[in-house]
């Protein structure tokens, strides 16, 4: 990936990261605030890592946490999953109405089963690998601001 992604990536999730302090400290009272409006609504329809189509509506009720990565990303995307991890370890019973997406944009290396394992080393119970056709993702990514580019495949597969 071209230095820009890793740059804009790495300020995202900067950005999201610098927001766990303030939400785990525990000596002054922290409040929610309410971004509805800021972003689109949730609204997709891909293949879930366990091979079945999943869209908006199958998360209806839940908190849902949505991150554009890659399975052969050696640092940004199993950093923040992990961390995603900790998060909803440390929610408790108040986690089981959580997910965290992890969409690929790289589904020509990233299949089910690749999808499956990753998101699975990681919390197998509130991570689900998602993906689909080029366009779909484009679209998705798209509609949220995220920009990422993919240079032509490697005669080696990379």
């Amino acid at each position: 990936m071209p230095p820009f992604f890793h740059r804009c990536v790495r300020l995202v999730v900067g950005a999201t990261l610098s927001v766990s302090p303030a939400v785990c400290h525990h000596e002054e009272p922290w409040k929610l605030t309410d971004v509805r409006g800021h972003l689109p609504d949730l609204d997709f329809a891909l293949t879930s890592d366990a091979g079945k189509q999943i869209s908006q509506a199958n998360l209806a009720g839940d908190v849902t946490l949505v991150y554009f990565g890659y399975t052969h990303c050696p640092d940004v995307c199993p950093e923040t999953l992990a961390k995603l991890a900790q998060m909803t370890h440390q929610l408790g019973d108040a986690a089981q109405h959580v997910k965290v997406l992890f969409v690929s944009v790289d589904p020509a290396r990233d299949t089910l089963a690749v999808m499956h394992a990753y998101v699975d080393a990681f919390d197998a119970k509130h991570d689900v690998g998602l993906t689909g056709s080029d366009s779909a993702i484009k679209a998705l990514a798209q509609r949220y601001r995220v920009a990422y580019q993919a240079d032509e495949p490697r005669a080696n597969g990379g």
